[in-house]
């Protein structure tokens, strides 16, 4: 019995077995990196949304307080407690969620937030400090972070 031995084409063969099987790997490799990349940009992307909601509750707080100071100075001689609750109420009531107008609007180059007081808590109270929560709602390429926070004036 005689037994061809041709091996023409079996080089070629294995050249292209080879190709095929690193072109897979490769693809392979590509596709979870890019995934990966786009990951981290959604990742990144409600990270700076919820910073631009801290961003709009710090705002609002530094905001109140800047108006309950300036009333404050308006009095020379000080403020009673109870003066000092009636103004804090009315500088509060500018900053509900219920208007469009009352709300605290920032816009740059990452994204925008909005802040607003969702409830005063301690409306009508005489007792200090009053409490106040306040919502704040980053957005950043379209991802929405939104806190609540309750705050004491």
């Amino acid at each position: 019995m005689k037994r061809a031995h041709n091996e023409k084409g079996y080089t070629l063969f294995l050249v292209v077995l080879m190709i095929v099987v690193f072109s897979v790997i490769s693809m392979s490799l590509i596709t979870v990196t890019i995934s990966g990349a786009k990951r981290s940009e959604v990742r990144e992307n409600v990270t700076q949304a919820g910073e631009l909601a801290e961003k709009g509750l710090k705002h609002l707080m530094n905001q109140i307080d800047f108006e309950l100071q300036q009333e404050i100075e308006k009095v020379p001689d000080g403020m009673k407690k109870s003066e000092f609750i009636e103004k804090l109420e009315v500088v509060v009531d500018k900053y509900t969620c219920d208007e469009l107008n009352n709300i605290i609007n920032e816009s740059n180059e990452t994204g925008e937030y909005t802040a607003c007081v969702e409830e005063h808590i301690d409306k009508g109270s005489d007792s200090l400090p009053h409490k106040v929560r306040i919502q704040s709602k980053g957005i950043a390429d379209g991802k929405n972070k939104t806190l609540i926070s309750e705050v004491e004036f």
